[in-house]
Parts: C-alpha cells; sequence; structure tokens
C-alpha cells in the first residue's frame, strides 16, 4: 500500500515503511498529480504540465528522469507505457487529501470519523512546493487547494454541529480554532467556537472570542459583525451573569438501567429541528426520573440551563403559567397578563424546560406553540400520560425495563431495605415479578418493599391476583401514585365510555397482536386504537403489532368482568377470530411448501391461540374444540411443542364428557405423549379411542397405533395397524395421508428382515411424497431410506439419504426430524472413525432434543455422543452421557430405545476392561426381540472374541427388564 501525507509536511509510506528519500520539486508534483487525478494521462500532457515552458522534446526527457527516479524510490508503484503514464491500477493508495474530501461528502459520517478527518489536515496541500515553468500545473494546484480548504471547512462545520448535537461540545473547539487560523475572517466560525465555549461554561473564553471576531472583521473586510452574532453575544454575557442554570430537584436514588432511552432522547433534545418532546407513558414508567437524569446532564448545554416544572395539581390554563413562571422566576408585572410577562422572559433565551405531568392540563397544550414560536431558543420536553397530539410533537414512548434492568432496580430497592439479599434464591419468582409487572418501575420498587415481611414467590402470587397490593408503601410518592390500580384508573377515566369498552375487551387478547384482531374482538376502530395508544394503555412492541401490559390488562379484565354482556361478546369474538385463523392454516399445514408459512402464523399467535383454547375448555364449547384439535396438534407436532400441546389436551380431556369428541382429543393427545415417551399411557389413550372414530381420524390413529406397537416391540401388530391405516387412506383416496404409514411401514419391515419390500415400500412413498409436494412428508423417506441402506451397511449411500434429509429440514425449518438426520449421520462418523465429527452432530441433535422434550431421541443421541467421547479415551464424561441415556431410555417405555442404550454402556464396559459383564450385555442384544436391525451388526463386531452367553428371546428380556445399571 502507499500511503501520501499531502496536506502540511510531506511523508510518504509504502508498505507500512516510511521513506527516507522523499522525491521532491517537480517529481513530488507528479507523484501527488496522479495519486488526485487516479486515471492514465497521456505522456505529452504530462510533460506540458510540469515543464510547459521548454520544448516538446526536452520536457519529454525531464518527464522520463523523473518517472526513472520515481520508479526508484517506488518499486512497481507506476505502470509507464509508450503513450501513457498512471499509478499501478490494483495498487492501494491512501491519500489524506482524498479521504478528507471524501469524508466532507458523507452524509452518514460518525462524529468520530469527522474527528479523523479534521486531524488529516496539516497544513496546505503540497503547502512547500514551489514550481518554476509549470504554468498549467500551478492552475490546477490552486484550485485543487481551495477545494481541500473548503472540505476541512465543511467537515469542521459538521464536527462542530454534531458535537453540540451529542452534548460534547468541548470536542468541538480544537477543530474550529483551526479553521479560524486558515480564515480568521469567517464569521460562522466565530460564531460556532462561541456557542461551544459557552456550552462548556467558559463563558469568558467566548466573550473573547467574540471581541476577536469584531477586530478581525474590521480588519480584513471592515465590516461589523452580523446580527445573529451579536445576539449570540449578548445572550453569553445574559448566560455568565446568571446566578442559577437550573432548579432540579435533588435525586436520592440512581437512575437504573435507561441507557438507550438516555442515549435517543439526549440526541432528540439537543437536535435544534426537534424542539418539542414528549415521553408518554403509564404512570409509574419513570418518566419524570428519566427527564431529570437527562436535564442534569443538559444543564450546561443549553445557555440558559434548565428548568422543571412541575404540573402537579396543575388543571387548568392559569395554573399552568403559573406553574411555569414561577419555576423560571419570571417577576410578574401589575397590570400585564401572566402570558404576555412569560412570553417577554422566554425570548431571546436558550433554554430546556421541563413540563411534568402534562396531562393534568392536556387541554391547554396549543399554548406550548405560542411559546415555540415565540422563543425560537426554547427546547420543551414534556412528560404526560397522553400524547399531545400536535403536529410539532415528537413522541417517546417509555415502556417498561428490560429484565436485566429490572432485576437490577428491584435488587437495588432491595438492598437499601434488606442488605445482604441475595437474588439467586429468588431467582423464578423474580422473573415472574419482572413479566407481572412488565418491566414497571414503580411496581418494582413498590413490590421490593414488601419484601422484608414477606417471601418473594408470595409477594408475587398476590400480584398476580391483584395489583391493589402494591400501594400506600412509601410516604413521599405523589399520591397519584400511591397505587398501581390507581394510576390506571385516572388514565382509564380519562377516555370516553366507547374506548374504554374497546379496551376492556381487548383485554382478553395476550401478547402481540395486530389491529384485525383487535377489530375482530372489540371492534376498535382505527382512531379508537391510535387513542389507547396515545394514552399509553396499548404499545407497539413492531410496527405491525400491539400489546398491552399486564398490569393495564389485569385492570381491564377486571372491567370487563364488571360486564357479563360484554365479556361474553367479547370471549364469543376471540373464539370466531382464532377458530377462523385455525381452519385456514389447517388447510395450509399439508406438509407442502406453505406449512413453514402457516406454522410461523400459529406461532406468531400462540398466547392468543392458548387462551382461545383454555376459554373454550371453561364453558365448554365442545364444537370449537373439535375444530381447533388437529390444527393445534399439527402446530405443536410440527413446532416440537409437545408438553405444551400434552397440557392443552390434557385441560380438554378434564372438561370434555362427549364420547365422540373425547375419542377425538384422546387419539391427539396420544400422539402427542407419545413424544414425551410414554408409550404404555398413549397406547391405553389409542386404543380406547381407535374403535369410535369416524373415518377422517381412523387412518391417523391406526398409523399411530402402529407407530406406538413398533415401539413397543410388537412387531406383527404393528404391521396390522398400518395396513388398516393404509386401506382407510386408499379407500378415501387420501394420498397425503397415505405417505404417514408408509413412511413408518418402512422401518418395520427392516426390522422383520424384508429389506427389499422396506426399499420399495420407501420407494413408493418418497416418489408420491414429491408428487403430492408434501416435503415435510419427503423428509421422512429420506430418513428412512438412510436407516435401510444403513442397515445394509452400505454406509456411503446411507450417508447421502440422511445428509438429504438434513438439508430439506433446514430448509424447512423441520427441527424435530432433522434432530433424527443429525445423531443418523453422527452414527455414520463414528463407524468411519471420525470421532470428532460425530460428536459435534451428535451435541445438536441432543440440544433440539432436550428443547422439544423428546426423551426416546435425546437418550438415542445421548449414547451416539457417549461413543463418541469414549473414541476420545474420555471415559469419566462417557460414563456421563451414557449414564444419562440409560435413565431416559427407561423412561420411554420403548425396549428398543433402552436396548440402544444398553449397547452404548456394553461399549464403556469393553473400553474398561469389564468383558464378562460387557458380554452379558452384549448377550441380551443379540438375542432380544426388539433390538434394532441396523445396531446389531456393530453389536456383533465389538462383541467379537468375547464369549457370549446363550439366551432365549424371553430369557433376554427378563434379563433386560432385571438390569441395574449407570
Amino acid at each position: 500500500m502507499l500511503v501520501l501525507h499531502l496536506l502540511g509536511p510531506t511523508r510518504i509510506l509504502f508498505d507500512g515503511v516510511p521513506l527516507t528519500d522523499l522525491p521532491a520539486g517537480k517529481n513530488l508534483a507528479l507523484l501527488a498529480y496522479l495519486a488526485l487525478e487516479r486515471r492514465p494521462h497521456a505522456r505529452e500532457r504530462l510533460a506540458a504540465l510540469l515543464w510547459g515552458d521548454m520544448p516538446a522534446a526536452r520536457a519529454q526527457s525531464n518527464l522520463r528522469m523523473a518517472l526513472y527516479t520515481l520508479n526508484n524510490l517506488l518499486p512497481e508503484v507506476l505502470e509507464s507505457g509508450r503513450t501513457t503514464v498512471a499509478l499501478t491500477a490494483d495498487l492501494p493508495v491512501r491519500v489524506d487529501a482524498l479521504a478528507l474530501q471524501t469524508l466532507a461528502h458523507e452524509p452518514e459520517a460518525t462524529l468520530e470519523e469527522l474527528e479523523v478527518a479534521v486531524a488529516l489536515w496539516q497544513g496546505d496541500f503540497l503547502h512547500d512546493l514551489t514550481l518554476s515553468g509549470a504554468t498549467l500545473f500551478d492552475e490546477w494546484l490552486g484550485p485543487t487547494r481551495e477545494r481541500i480548504r473548503l472540505a476541512l471547512f465543511a467537515v469542521s462545520e459538521r464536527l462542530a454541529e454534531a458535537c453540540l448535537r451529542s452534548g460534547e461540545p468541548v470536542r468541538a473547539v480544537p477543530s474550529l480554532y483551526r479553521w479560524l487560523e486558515i480564515e480568521p475572517w469567517h464569521e460562522t466560525a466565530h460564531r460556532t467556537l462561541m456557542l461551544a465555549l459557552a456550552r462548556a461554561g467558559r463563558y469568558t473564553e467566548a466573550l473573547a472570542q467574540y471581541k476577536t471576531c469584531v477586530l478581525v472583521l474590521d480588519r480584513e473586510l471592515g465590516v461589523p459583525p452580523m446580527p445573529e452574532t451579536s445576539r449570540l453575544a449578548e445572550q453569553i454575557q445574559w448566560a455568565r451573569g446568571l446566578a442559577s442554570r437550573d432548579n432540579l430537584p435533588q435525586v436520592l436514588t440512581p437512575l437504573v438501567g435507561r441507557a438507550a432511552e438516555q442515549r435517543q432522547l439526549q440526541r432528540l433534545l439537543l437536535d435544534p429541528s426537534t424542539r418539542l418532546v414528549t415521553l408518554v407513558g403509564l404512570g409509574g414508567m419513570g418518566k419524570t426520573r428519566l427527564a431529570l437524569h437527562i436535564a442534569a446532564i443538559l444543564r450546561h448545554a443549553f445557555l440558559h440551563g434548565v428548568w422543571y416544572v412541575s404540573l402537579e395539581g396543575s388543571t387548568d390554563a392559569p395554573g399552568l403559567l403559573a406553574a411555569v413562571a414561577t419555576a423560571l422566576n419570571v417577576p410578574l408585572t401589575a397590570g400585564v397578563p401572566l402570558e404576555t410577562t412569560l412570553l417577554a422572559a422566554l425570548q431571546g433565551r436558550e433554554l430546556l424546560v421541563i413540563l411534568d405531568g402534562f396531562e393534568g392540563v392536556h387541554e391547554h397544550a396549543l399554548l406550548l406553540n405560542e411559546w415555540l414560536r415565540a422563543a425560537p431558543g426554547l427546547t420543551l420536553l414534556v412528560t404526560s400520560r397522553q400524547r399531545l397530539a400536535m403536529r410539532g410533537e415528537t413522541v417517546f414512548v417509555l415502556e417498561g425495563l428490560d429484565p436485566e434492568a429490572a432485576g437490577a432496580l428491584f435488587c437495588a430497592c432491595v438492598e437499601r431495605i434488606k442488605p445482604g439479599y441475595d437474588p439467586r434464591l429468588d431467582q423464578v419468582a423474580l422473573e415472574d415479578l419482572i413479566r407481572l409487572t412488565g418491566g414497571m418501575p414503580l411496581a418494582l420498587e413498590l413490590a421490593a418493599a414488601w419484601i422484608e415481611g414477606y417471601p418473594l414467590h408470595a409477594i408475587v402470587s398476590q400480584v398476580a391476583q391483584d395489583s391493589e397490593v402494591l400501594s400506600g408503601v412509601y410516604r413521599d410518592l405523589p399520591a397519584k401514585q400511591l397505587s398501581l390500580r390507581a394510576i390506571i384508573a385516572f388514565a382509564w377515566h380519562l377516555l370516553t365510555p366507547g374506548a374504554q369498552q374497546v379496551l376492556a375487551q381487548l383485554a382478553v387478547l395476550r401478547g402481540h397482536f395486530d389491529e384485525e384482531q383487535a377489530a375482530a374482538v372489540s371492534g376498535a376502530r382505527p382512531e379508537v386504537v391510535t387513542l389507547l395508544l396515545h394514552h399509553a394503555l396499548l404499545q407497539r412492541p413492531t410496527p405491525s403489532t400491539l400489546a398491552m401490559h399486564e398490569l393495564v390488562r389485569q385492570f381491564a379484565l377486571h372491567e370487563l368482568a364488571a360486564q357479563p354482556t360484554l365479556q361474553a361478546q367479547a370471549h364469543a369474538a376471540q373464539l370466531a377470530h382464532f377458530g377462523a385463523m385455525l381452519g385456514t392454516q389447517n388447510r395450509l399445514l399439508s406438509g407442502g411448501d406453505t406449512t413453514v408459512r402457516a406454522l410461523q402464523c400459529l406461532a406468531a399467535n400462540v398466547e392468543n391461540l392458548r387462551v382461545a383454547w383454555e376459554y373454550a375448555c371453561t364453558q365448554p364449547d365442545e364444537k370449537w374444540l373439535e375444530a381447533a384439535a388437529e390444527p393445534i396438534h399439527k402446530f405443536c407436532e410440527g413446532q416440537g411443542r409437545y408438553a405444551e400441546g400434552e397440557l392443552l389436551f390434557r385441560r380438554a380431556l378434564a372438561t370434555v364428557t362427549t364420547p365422540a369428541l373425547r375419542s377425538r382429543l384422546n387419539v391427539h393427545y396420544a400422539a402427542l405423549i407419545l413424544r414425551l415417551g410414554r408409550l404404555l399411557e398413549a397406547i391405553e389413550a389409542c386404543e380406547a379411542s381407535h374403535d369410535a372414530l369416524p373415518e377422517d381420524l381412523a387412518g391417523f390413529a391406526a398409523n399411530l397405533l402402529g407407530i406406538l406397537y413398533a415401539a413397543r416391540g410388537r412387531s406383527q401388530e404393528a404391521l396390522i395397524a398400518y395396513e388398516r391405516s393404509l386401506e382407510v387412506y386408499r379407500r378415501t383416496g387420501d394420498n397425503r395421508q397415505i405417505v404417514k404409514p408408509l413412511a413408518n411401514l418402512g422401518p418395520l419391515l427392516l426390522r422383520l428382515g424384508r429389506v427389499e419390500q422396506a426399499l420399495t415400500t420407501l420407494g413408493e412413498g418418497l416418489e408420491l411424497a414429491r408428487t403430492i409436494g408434501d416435503r415435510r412428508g419427503e423428509t421422512h423417506f429420506l430418513n428412512n431410506l438412510g436407516l435401510a441402506y444403513f442397515q445394509q451397511q452400505n454406509y456411503a449411500e446411507a450417508f447421502t439419504y440422511y445428509q438429504a434429509c438434513a438439508e430439506l429440514c433446514l430448509e424447512l425449518n423441520n427441527e424435530s426430524v432433522r434432530m433424527v438426520a443429525l445423531y443418523n449421520l453422527a452414527e455414520i462418523a463414528l463407524i468411519q472413525d471420525q470421532a470428532l465429527t460425530a460428536q459435534k452432530l451428535a451435541q445438536e441433535a441432543v440440544g433440539l432434543a432436550e428443547t422439544f422434550g423428546d426423551q426416546r431421541n435425546q437418550a438415542l443421541a445421548l449414547r451416539i455422543l457417549g461413543m463418541a467421547e469414549l473414541s476420545f479415551g474420555q471415559h469419566e464424561a462417557a460414563e456421563t452421557t451414557l449414564a444419562q441415556a440409560l435413565n431416559l431410555a427407561r423412561t420411554t417405555q420403548a425396549p428398543s430405545v433402552l436396548l440402544d442404550a444398553v449397547y452404548g454402556w456394553a461399549n464403556l464396559l469393553l473400553a474398561r476392561g469389564a468383558t464378562d459383564q460387557a458380554a452379558e450385555l452384549f448377550a441380551i442384544l443379540r438375542h432380544h426381540p426388539a433390538t434394532d436391525l441396523h445396531l446389531l451388526p456393530q453389536a456383533e463386531q465389538r462383541a467379537r472374541g468375547l464369549t457370549l452367553p446363550v439366551l432365549s428371546p424371553a430369557d433376554a428380556e427378563v434379563r433386560l427388564s432385571g438390569l441395574s445399571l449407570g
């Protein structure tokens, strides 16, 4: 890289090494010209540029000599052809003059980048270069120097503005002094420097700079300063004479959290184009505390200070005017209206005024426009529970603290009451408290106040039932903040009756919801939603969604319960809307390309679906539950939410009495608890229901029974169940469902040793899945075909199918099947002595299974992980992992899974030299009827050289049930 420092004393670095023998005179001029004008130049043009006073031949000779000299100093920097010369095209070149000009035209340059750009200036471009006989070069050099100077001035001005906007006026001072060294008559630079010095509290220097400005303008230009410069000097003189620059009340506790909000608000308040900022939020959100904190930081950022006006108790225009006049120490004049006196006092002053608690005088917000028009230097920060709804207003919505800051605030409050408190002992309860309060600072402070007399879990339990428990603790709280219910009730009473009804109905929604859902449940028109946002009773967490603070919801639900007709109407609308959503998405959950989008839609609405299901159970609304059961089950399966689905269906079964619906619910319930490893319970639920099922569910139930029987080693019963499922689906012509028993029948046929039939079945299923566009179904066939080739010890072909399955699952976000493909790939890696790869794949599979609560697949993946650890000689780690696999396998009630874990433990014993114990386990594996056939070749290979006892299948089953391992 070539680095040229041409602003001020010349410095050149080539590949990081400074040149000691610098080019000078016309050699330097040539190098600088080629660097700034980065393109090929005709030799004749360059010769005329630098030796224009000479004959052409001599000028060309001098050019050749200059190029020779530069090539010796900087090898391979120049590309010199017969007719043109340029810097080497692919050579990285950095020139300070170009960097300065580039940043001058970069609108998004940061303050730090602007500082770097200004620091590049160490003097004029080629400042000590004087040439003779180079008229054309001089004609180029003069305008170039001027452009670079203008770039410096532009960057210096932007840097000063950025420093003033960020509240760091001192950082602007050096660049402004440098600007004035170059152009001492530049009045804008003088004025900006005066302002920066004054805002830094250096009033004497600022006024001295004004005197310098007056003298320089008179001497250089023979003109007086512009009126705005003189006015600024008067303001600075006035500011220097102020006895006080703020009336901020003393704050007794530190601000916790809010760093991001502080930065954003500070940037807004220091931006001259933003003069009215409304900090909106529910009472108790910490609006006043944040406003005071920012005011203290900006105490010197406004020439005439920052002033705090409490509007507590003010309800009309005279009260508002009086509060502001008192806070600003405005003297009253007899016979002169207070408004006139106040406007006169504001004029000509640069100050920040905080109007705290504006909701009481909200109707008089137009007065603020009058003040802002009359006083160009005035900036207003308004705290309110509702927006002002004025065009010049910038709204900043303050919501709850993030969980980390909320926890820190609670702990800080408790520490003042109960020193030595250890929050780790209450971690779960603290997380619940933060969720219930939505991170509201006041709620957290009030909860902390009770910690001396009650355990936190008891406080949380009470808050969950009634937020009124958080009240009346601190004597120095404003009256309107003595109770959380009072805070929300105040905002409630500001609403129209119609808006109150809408808010009450919206309380049946949970989490994030959109305008369409709000309208469906409450009939809310857009203007009512906007009104609720203005009052901070609704939040907008994303541009397209709405949300309600949990304490507001608690209050609104209480109000809704007082109106039974409205409550019933809201819940009916809730069921209708989310029932329709489930119906629409169920049609898309077909296994095709629409499945991923459908799952995403339901996941985005999971909280409201859960609430709708719960309400339908309490009625019970059996028609709604019947329609919702299938899509809810598909959703829980598709997203691995097995435990959540189990709870939902168990809740429904506890209330539903109709036999037909109970049968339907039981089948879905059985499918979910299968995933949780509760096979015996699943078989019982499914067997009790499948005969009473309608045909649309009979095929599904038969397929499910096949899976359950196969997992228990009841292969013949599984075969009958799969064939019955296929018969039902073929009779109904439902190709989308046929793929499911086909996918499951293949592995069963493998277990029965019918390999060719298994391959035919799986091949047929794969072709069918691709024909109907069932890509999720395709993943099952790919995985099972891999299993078929694995069983034949064709590991290359097995790898191809497993890898294709994993890649397709990743594309479809089908993590439950990808998990299986991952540990199957890990098994192949283990066989091929790629232990590190096996370990990584198995670890990922274990993590996914743990997330889903899928104990069966977690046990299988853990066995492979443990054997990978054995390959590294990590016997202790392997023992821990394999013991965990055994314990999980026992809970699955699936003999094949337990046998898989036993295989892992046998390998551990073998590695430790316990050959007799290992031989007994390998014998169980060899003779047990439920041992997966794909495992047998590996087990036989590992047991080679051992003397295995001969067992009957029944003996193997007995010994397995009596094993005490791990």
